[in-house]
């Protein structure tokens, strides 16, 4: 506990020698969930207690194909794979208060955000081979036309709500390493759609909404703008 205590204490210490003076700062983070990967974060002080935040983020998802059997008779079994892959992008505006000096903060933004969801369907083949003793694995079909994939793009818009903590330990007099934890709420609404080749008419498209809420956790670096008076000056 001593050890923590004076830990701690150091930290304390360091945090107002460096934020003596409160300026902007703009950061980057790499996040654990998928809808925002990598943030670019520019925060400007408010008062003595408040940073105005402004956010723009990207993310994208994978779903591993699964396999479904489309169609068989004794020589070919047709299984249709289906993968997922979308980009995420959001815009977030928020505020942030310090609650322990400057070096631990709560944050709250509001979520505007666009997501392309592409839905992929294509073809593949298990062949009995010549001798009727094994099965051979294909993308192409011997016994008939080879179809393309099946793609659908489906459009969203959404908005939500992200609430967490942020820690920022000083590094330089300019950088700030930056600790970031968050539980978001978003709903996001369907717009529009696509289909390409959508010859077995497997994605109709109909208007609906995804409600989603998951925690994240980021690591990242803040640059901190010094005012030109805040710049050591040269020696004499």
């Amino acid at each position: 506990m001593l050890n923590r205590a004076i830990l701690l204490t150091a930290i304390l210490s360091i945090s107002l020698g460096t934020f003596s003076q409160r300026n902007a700062d703009l950061g980057i983070r790499f996040n654990s969930a998928d809808y925002n990967r990598i943030q670019l974060e520019f925060r400007k002080p408010v008062g003595e207690n408040y940073y105005f935040r402004l956010g723009l983020s990207l993310g994208n998802e994978y779903q591993f194909p699964r396999r479904d059997i489309f169609a068989a008779n004794d020589s070919i079994v047709t299984t249709r794979q289906k993968d997922l892959y979308g980009n995420h992008y959001d815009l977030r505006l928020g505020m942030e208060r310090k609650i322990s000096y400057d070096w631990l903060t709560f944050h709250a933004d509001a979520i505007f955000g666009y997501s392309a969801i592409t839905n992929r369907n294509w073809n593949y083949y298990h062949i009995l081979d010549s001798a009727g003793t094994s099965w051979d694995m294909s993308q192409e079909n011997p016994y008939g036309p080879n179809e393309s994939a099946t793609v659908a793009v489906t459009s969203f818009i959404s908005g939500g709500l992200a609430l967490g903590l942020s820690f920022n330990f000083p590094v330089t007099d300019n950088l700030l390493l930056n600790f970031t934890g968050n539980y978001v709420g978003v709903i996001r609404f369907a717009v529009s759609q696509k289909e390409t080749n959508d010859s077995y008419n497997e994605f109709e498209y109909s208007s609906y909404s995804v409600y989603e809420m998951y925690p994240s956790a980021g690591i990242g670096l803040r640059y901190v703008f010094k005012p030109k008076s805040e710049e050591a000056l040269p020696a004499n």
